[in-house]
């Protein structure tokens, strides 16, 4: 792991600064609250980058993309190819991800995946013809990228998980995604899609709302498929846990290991 490492060293140290990410072009929300998802994912990627060639990820709610920038940095490490696509429902963020990925092998979309949860996008700042209504299922993101296998799927869409899970379920497409990255949204839609999550695959484990180092203010999953099943006890404690290796601060965390 010392490629991935010094990456995570270098770029994710969990004692920089807010200014200290700034000056790094580092997402400081990521940075601060996220940094054991962005740990364990590039952890990951790195065991599918011995396996493929290409490795492969859509991020639905992509914001500014910064997982799928995450993403594509640790694949280059390893001399492999990533194909990536993102979706958001806002027009001012799918332009920023047309400009940040110009010229990458990244498909951008404009619209919205699993639910639409108004409350969810509503901001005062931002004029209502810039939201999306307009679905995008997990089918056509396959069929139009002509996607037989997904290494990772990261879900971050306000609320409208629960149904997403449902349609790639529904549509069959539960086992042809690897690793789901999931951010929950309230305790008891979290415990539906982990049921869900369950019935069809396997969930390594999950973190309540609120999840620190894990998801802003949401509860986590990390699920797979059935073929890609992996334990807890598989992955190195330091890239599920703040620790001095990383500098981090103390923190707990609840965590349910699904063993």
């Amino acid at each position: 792991m010392a490629v991935v490492d010094k990456y995570l060293n270098n770029s994710f140290a969990g004692a920089l600064t807010q200014e200290e990410c700034k000056q790094r072009g580092i997402n400081y929300l990521t940075q601060a609250f996220e940094v054991l998802q962005v740990r364990l994912l590039s952890y990951l990627i790195e065991q599918e980058c011995a396996k493929n060639s290409t490795v492969s990820m859509i991020e639905l709610g992509a914001d500014d993309g910064e997982y799928t920038h995450i993403f594509r940095k640790v694949v280059s490490l390893f001399n492999k190819k990533s194909f990536n696509v993102c979706t958001d429902a806002m027009l001012h963020r799918v332009q920023d991800l047309e400009d940040r990925f110009k010229g990458e092998n990244v498909k951008v979309y404009h619209g919205y995946t699993g639910a639409f949860d108004k409350e969810a996008h509503e901001d005062e700042t931002i004029p209502e013809d810039n939201i999306s209504t307009k679905k995008i299922t997990m089918r056509e993101l396959f069929t139009e990228n002509k996607l037989d296998y997904l290494n990772f799927l990261h879900i971050d869409i306000q609320g409208g998980e629960e149904e997403l899970i449902t349609e790639i379920i529904d549509e069959d497409l539960y086992d042809k995604i690897g690793y789901y990255f999931i951010s929950t949204h309230g305790h008891d839609k979290h415990l539906r899609v982990l049921s869900e999550l369950e019935n069809n695959g396997h969930v390594v484990f999950d973190v309540p709302q609120p999840a620190p180092g894990w998801a802003f203010g949401d509860g986590f999953i990390l699920a797979t498929n059935k073929k890609q099943s992996i334990s807890p006890r598989d992955i190195p404690l330091e890239y599920m846990h703040f620790n001095t290796k990383f500098n981090d601060p103390a923190q707990d965390c609840i965590m349910r290991y699904h063993l």
